[in-house]
């Protein structure tokens, strides 16, 4: 990404319509069935196939750089994850039980390359590193509920196992925070959270290894990749921003 690349700070409003297609199917996703990402592949893949074609026209040429260039990131990004996961399972010999996740992580790696490049054209890392924490953040409280209300008991258990959902939202909710005051320092400190969580969340355990290396991806990457954005900010950036 250029540092020295001219910014805006307002999306293009087809952008925010695709934004809220992809939420509402991430939601029916999470509380209909599984199915229905159908919708978020809709918001997220359907404008740009369309815009390919020639079919929509909405966007600048400012708008229709940043869009490729997060496209480029998110096909290294995606394909080296995608070349790992087949290797790994060339080498171990292991069947998928769970293919699904599977294919659901590399399409969740490729989704967050794409929007964390794309927005960083737009706002930079601070606000960027702001917003996609904010926005995870909510996911995963969303799922802390949901899950806390699943597992069922008593109105106290419920509760209490919102609570201990909960804890994995602070990181966000604190990283949001604190991107903007103080970049360089929080975005270490995303850095250590992330390799906790790979410690304490990638130890073997009964769960599917699918399974578990989906959760760390969306609990992780969002952090590594707010993290490493954060500590790359320069004093002059936050001087300018302050």
């Amino acid at each position: 990404m250029t540092e020295q690349a001219p910014r805006r700070s307002a999306l293009p409003v087809p952008t925010l319509i695709q934004a809220g297609v992809i939420a509402l199917g991430i939601v029916l996703w999470m509380t209909v069935g599984k199915a229905w990402i159908i919708v978020a592949g809709i918001g997220a893949f359907v404008p740009g196939i369309l815009r390919e074609l020639g079919v929509m026209r909405d966007l600048d040429e400012f708008q229709r750089e940043a869009s490729r260039r997060a496209a480029f990131h998110a096909y290294l990004i995606g394909g080296l994850a995608t070349v790992c996961v087949i290797t790994g399972l060339h080498l171990t010999g292991e069947n998928v039980k769970y293919p699904a996740d599977v294919v659901t992580l590399l399409l969740v790696i490729l989704w967050l390359t794409w929007l964390f490049s794309y927005l960083m054209s737009f706002w930079g890392a601070q606000t960027t590193a702001a917003a996609v924490l904010l926005a995870f953040g909510s996911f995963w409280a969303l799922f802390a509920v949901l899950d806390g209300i699943g597992e069922g008991g008593t109105f106290v258990e419920i509760l209490v196992g919102i609570g201990m959902h909960l804890v994995f939202v602070v990181p966000f909710v604190a990283g949001a925070y604190a991107a903007r005051r103080w970049p360089r320092v929080t975005g270490w400190l995303l850095l250590a959270v992330s390799a906790a969580l790979l410690v304490l969340l990638g130890r073997p355990s009964a769960q599917e290894w699918s399974t578990r290396l989906l959760t760390l991806t969306t609990l992780v990457v969002p952090l590594v990749a707010s993290g490493v954005g954060l500590v790359r900010v320069k004093r002059r950036d936050v001087e300018e921003a302050e």
